[in-house]
């Protein structure tokens, strides 16, 4: 599947409901090393493809409220001379609201998301293998984006309630927070709404208020099925 431009305008509307929603759920923290970045990866895989291989959009690190500004610009510079079929994802998770943007793009370009790593051959040799990669957290909101999503057995994927992290201002500067607030009601029943439009159960986000950021709940691979949450094959 080639990435190209679409969208539905009522999910656009829902998603910027739910952006307002979630705002105060994905604070504006400073870029780290561990901020999710971009690279195109080729597939060498002779058997397939030759001579006109394709890339791959891989996606790896936390996820910030800049994480699809800086997915936008990374495309405007490199996708339109080398066109790419997929958008790998391998992530922690990070801001809830920067996840729903970053979903936001995925949908918008109508691209298929796998939760994994392409590993290519060795020079000379042919074939690609996929590593297993994780999703944790926000990512799986981001993850929901993506107009076909597959999570291959091996990759991990895990939720838990969400939350913010409260700072009082004689420990900010050290990164320490006071206390951790949670989600309200509304704001779990606008994620419920953003799962239901693109086209997963909300019943996971129910799942991932019942356990607390301490407790990863890894969905089963039966689990992902019943939730609609993806396919395990490509």
């Amino acid at each position: 599947m080639r990435l190209h431009a679409g969208s539905s305008c009522c999910w656009i509307a829902c998603t910027a409901r739910l952006l307002l929603a979630l705002a105060v759920l994905g604070g504006a923290w400073p870029a780290t090393a561990g901020d999710m970045r971009f690279r195109l990866e080729p597939i060498n895989d002779r058997a397939l493809c030759s001579p006109d291989c394709p890339f791959v959009l891989m996606a790896e690190g936390q996820i910030t409220l800049e994480t699809a500004e800086a997915l936008q610009s990374f495309l405007r510079r490199e996708l339109a001379a080398r066109p790419a079929n997929l958008v790998f994802i391998d992530s922690p998770g990070g801001s809830v609201a920067g996840a729903v943007k970053l979903g936001a793009v995925f949908r918008g370009l109508g691209t298929t998301v796998v939760v994994a790593r392409p590993l290519n051959a060795p020079a000379g040799r042919t074939g690609t293998r996929f590593l297993a990669a994780r999703c944790y957290s926000s990512c799986v909101y981001a993850l929901m984006g993506g107009a076909d999503r597959v999570i291959p057995r091996g990759s991990r994927v895990g939720v838990h309630r969400m939350h913010r992290l409260a700072f009082e201002p004689a420990t900010a500067r050290a990164g320490i927070a006071a206390y951790v607030e949670f989600a309200s009601r509304a704001e779990v029943d606008a994620l419920s709404r953003y799962a239901r439009e693109m086209g997963v159960d909300p019943g996971l986000i129910m799942l991932a208020e019942k356990f607390s950021p301490g407790r990863l709940r890894v969905l089963s691979p039966r689990e992902i099925r019943r939730f609609h949450l993806a396919r395990e094959r490509l």
